[in-house]
This record gives C-alpha cells, structure tokens and sequence, in this order.
C-alpha cells in the first residue's frame, strides 16, 4: 500500500516505480555498521525509484518522473569481489501502475516537476515518441541542460528522453523561487548533486513539505557531513545546501521526502538531531 500524507490542503502519495541496487562505495564516507538495515543479504544497498503524487487546489502534480519502462544491467566495475551482485543496476516500469492503484491516469497529471535531470527522475516522460503524460507541463532546472543533455553522450537515455520532450514543447525551465507553480508549491535552487537540482516546497495551511530529490541519498547525513553521494557533481556545496536544510528543518513542523532513502519516506527532524517519523506526530 502507497504511503501518504497530509500537508494543509495537499495529499501527498508515494509512487513506486522500481529499485535500484549500489555498492556500498556508493556512499564516501558512510559508516554502514551504523546502518545495517541498509544493506541486503548480498551486500549492495537496494534504493526505491519512484515518483510522488500531489494533489489539491485544483491541481494533479508528479514529483519526479521515475526511471521509466527498463532494465539496465549492474555495471561490472561497480561489483567489486561480490561473488553474487545485482542483476541491475536500474530495474524500473511500474509507475503508471502505482497511478492506476491510486485511481489517476496519466491524463490526470496537470504538472510535473522535475529535481533534477538524472535518468531515474525523468525516465517516464516520453513513450514512443509522445509525452506519457499529455496534458502536463514538466518543469526543470535549466542549469543541469548544458551538463546531462547538452554535453551527455548520445547513447545516454535520459539525454534522448530529454531532448524528445524538449521537441514536444513539454519542457518549461523554473521561473525562479519566488514564482509559484501551484498555490504554496515552489522550487528552491539547491545545487551540488547537479547543478540544477532543486528542493520542491510546499507550503499549505500552515504546514511544510520539501522534496529533497537527491540532495539526501543516506540517512546518516543528517548527524555526519562528511558522507556524500558518488554521483554528486560538487560534493562542498551539496554538503552546503544539506547543512541549510538541516538548520531549516530542525526541531520545526517540516516534513521531509527524499527520493531513494528507505522508510519512513515522510520524516522530520527532531530538536536533538535526530530523524522522526512525520506519521507519528
């Protein structure tokens, strides 16, 4: 069953796409003895790929896009020693599943809006050629363009995912974090995974919600700065954008949703510190 949320006049609902497999290299800096809940009987850590569901005010919004319809393999070099690793990497296509459980078509989504432009986060936005979800505008950060469309190899498929939807007119930059996409919905620039990346805001009735896409990868983050992501593009000033949130979040009602981080997928910190179950207030 999708877990869902209330925040002010929005409901919020997690998507499962699929998930994905890592090496424990994944994560410089982690101490996974803290954390052994994270890491499976074959000694990768599997990750939820996924989307969100928001609805309220009238509106019908997609966080993120998935990974789409596909498997991709588990690259050897990833592997290491493991005498079993993952068969894949990526292994993703039930989306639009998730959405029919929930009773919403693709259809239905009136916006999309896109953390940022890796391949797990926009792999649904195109099918054959046409835009999976016909009625949406996808909004995006335009400073990840030059680097993961623009400068990406041509054989990469969310370069050819992108470059699809830009010709289908669907693709919208965001017009800044004072500009709202819906009521209290804005996108917040928050560079350092790439350099579009962005937290997603809600604010409804006194209460708020951040998407934080990829900028929290492992949970430990929040108690040790040192740990980063290995596809971090500038590793300081995600660290920096983290430590921000964490001073914005601490000891105050804000929820936070991460992309890939097990459950509980809606969290909050506490005063001391410490990670809360938002469900559980």
């Amino acid at each position: 069953m999708s877990a869902t949320f209330t925040v002010g006049q929005y409901e919020v609902t997690e998507l499962v796409d699929g998930t994905g497999h890592l090496p424990l290299s994944a994560y410089p800096g982690a101490d996974f003895a803290a954390y052994p809940e994270l890491v499976d009987p074959s000694g990768f850590v599997e990750i939820r790929i996924g989307a969100y569901l928001v609805r309220g005010e009238g509106v019908t919004m997609l966080i993120d896009a998935g990974g789409g319809p596909r498997r991709l393999p588990f690259p050897a070099e990833l592997a290491g020693n493991a005498s079993h690793p993952p068969r894949f990497i990526l292994d993703s296509g039930h989306l639009l599943d998730a959405m029919a459980d929930v009773g919403v078509s693709p259809a239905d989504i009136d916006a999309i809006l896109l953390t940022h432009l890796h391949l797990d986060h926009v792999g649904w936005l195109m099918s054959g050629g046409s835009p999976t979800f016909p009625r949406a505008d996808v909004y995006f950060g335009d400073a990840d363009w030059e680097t993961l469309v623009s400068g990406a190899d041509p054989s990469d498929p969310a370069r050819d995912i992108l470059v699809t939807a830009e010709n289908a007119g669907i693709l919208h930059p965001y017009g800044g974090p004072d500009v709202e996409i819906a009521p209290g919905v804005r996108a917040i620039p928050s560079p350092g995974h790439t350099p579009g990346s962005h937290v997603i805001e809600i604010r409804s009735g006194g209460e708020e919600l951040l998407f934080t896409g990829d900028l929290i990868e492992h949970p430990g983050q929040l108690e040790n700065e040192s740990i980063d992501f290995m596809t971090d593009m500038d590793r300081v000033t995600a660290r920096s954008a983290r430590a921000a949130l964490w001073g914005r979040a601490k000891g105050r009602p804000v929820t936070i949703v991460t992309a890939h981080v097990p459950g509980p997928v809606f969290r909050r910190v506490d005063a001391d510190g410490s990670w809360a179950d938002a469900t559980q207030d």
